[in-house]
């Protein structure tokens, strides 16, 4: 009987394990973004035994609820908005939005929503050697741009009638691309609605690669929130609550 009483509970508890497998995958994606950041700067080193700190209090942080599916989105929000609070302490103000594209996309790709020949295209644009024969749909479209988009048209049936569509309208193409802020007004054509948050990141690469920086900001915000390009200015309380006794807290004064 006791057999049969203790198959039970590993039963059961292998199955509670199993629902907070979610919680273990946001938090190896955190983990993986926030060491990354060492290639930019040695200061920016992260131990394993460092971000548990982070993710126990993060844990603890966390609203409970008896139902399962509540208790994990409020413990992986929790986590999420910690680490990034976390690391933009400790990381200075140029790579701060940079972390934060990282986090968004690597998020993105453990959820199965990031197309990676997309995302190389937006890092890298065209790298083919080869030189278009045709001349750019539009006059205003550099040879940068162009050269570009002959890689963009092929990587799907969105993007094939792309340069067809700008000949045939012209000046709201043109009315679209002289904007200040391209990125803040609808693309023409009816491309707004039927591209996906960063399928517009490359149409506008193709365009305005001057406004990528600004775009990126606003794609952050739509697959995160508000908070994740907002920085949190520095609370001592909050740094205090997020250090124990064995982790000492250093305070680097750099200029700039």
């Amino acid at each position: 009987e006791k057999l049969e009483e203790a198959k039970a509970a590993a039963i059961e508890i292998d199955a509670t394990a199993a629902a907070y497998r979610p919680v273990a995958k946001r938090g190896s994606i955190l983990f993986f973004v926030m060491a990354s950041l060492a290639t930019l700067n040695n200061m920016y080193e992260l131990s394993l035994a460092l971000y548990m700190v982070v993710f126990l209090k993060s844990l603890q942080r966390a609203e409970p609820d008896s139902t399962v599916e509540i208790r994990l989105e409020n413990i992986i929000g929790t986590l999420t908005s910690d680490c990034y609070s976390y690391t933009c302490r400790g990381i200075f103000e140029t790579h701060k939005l940079m972390f934060s594209l990282q986090m968004t996309l690597q998020i993105l790709s453990g959820d199965g929503l990031l197309n990676r020949d997309q995302l190389d295209f937006f890092l890298k644009g065209n790298l083919s050697l080869e030189k278009c024969k045709d001349k750019p749909p539009a006059e205003f479209m550099s040879d940068a741009g162009w050269h570009d988009m002959q890689r963009l048209i092929g990587m799907g049936e969105q993007f094939a009638k792309l340069p067809s569509d700008i000949k045939e309208n012209v000046e709201a193409w043109r009315e679209w691309y002289d904007l200040e802020a391209p990125e803040s007004f609808p693309i023409p054509c009816g491309y707004e609605t039927c591209l996906a948050p960063l399928e517009r990141l490359l149409l506008l690469r193709c365009f305005r690669v001057d406004r990528i920086y600004v775009a990126i900001t606003k794609f952050i915000i739509v697959a995160m929130g508000q908070q994740y390009v907002q920085p949190p200015v520095l609370d001592y309380m909050s740094v205090y609550e997020q250090s124990t006794p064995l982790v000492p807290v250093i305070f680097v004064l750099s200029p700039g």
